[in-house]
């Protein structure tokens, strides 16, 4: 019943953020065997990155394979690879951050293709608790997100 509560807030805000993305990068990199997706574009408040794993299933290969163990390592790899997008974009590391980054931590869709939040925040909160207990600890963190704004953007 906890988690239950603590996700009622997460819920609301991802329902509030609904900002319009214009995606203006989308590339794939391997890096030890894994595919990462970084996808980069602009919002109405400024600008976004996500990178995420896209190995079969999400499952982590080579040395970033492991349980709780890898947690710290996949996540340090994603969030490197979030700052070198952000510095390619920005020019240099100075930016402010907006909102994040955040680490997706399920690897199952918890939107129901997207429509638990149309459905409603029960739908949305069965979705998640049901993604939520088939995640594997060896696949997460699967993702990060990060939204920003460059220096230069307010020029």
């Amino acid at each position: 019943m906890k988690n239950l509560l603590r996700l009622i807030p997460v819920l609301l805000l991802a329902a509030c953020s609904s900002t319009p993305k214009v995606v203006t990068s989308d590339r794939t990199v391997e890096v030890d065997g894994n595919k990462l997706q970084i996808v980069s574009g602009t919002l109405s408040t400024g600008r976004f990155v996500v990178v995420q794993n896209k190995n079969a299933d999400m499952r982590w290969i080579g040395p970033m394979k492991g349980g709780k163990e890898k947690w710290q390592a996949r996540a340090t790899l994603l969030n490197s690879w979030m700052t070198e997008e952000i510095r390619d974009i920005c020019g240099d590391l100075f930016y402010e951050s907006v909102f994040g980054p955040t680490y997706k931590m399920m690897d199952k869709d918890d939107t129901m293709g997207g429509l638990a939040p149309v459905l409603g925040i029960t739908a949305s909160m069965v979705a998640h608790l049901a993604a939520s207990s088939a995640t594997d600890e060896s696949n997460v963190p699967v993702s990060i997100y990060s939204e920003f704004k460059c220096r230069k953007d307010e020029k």
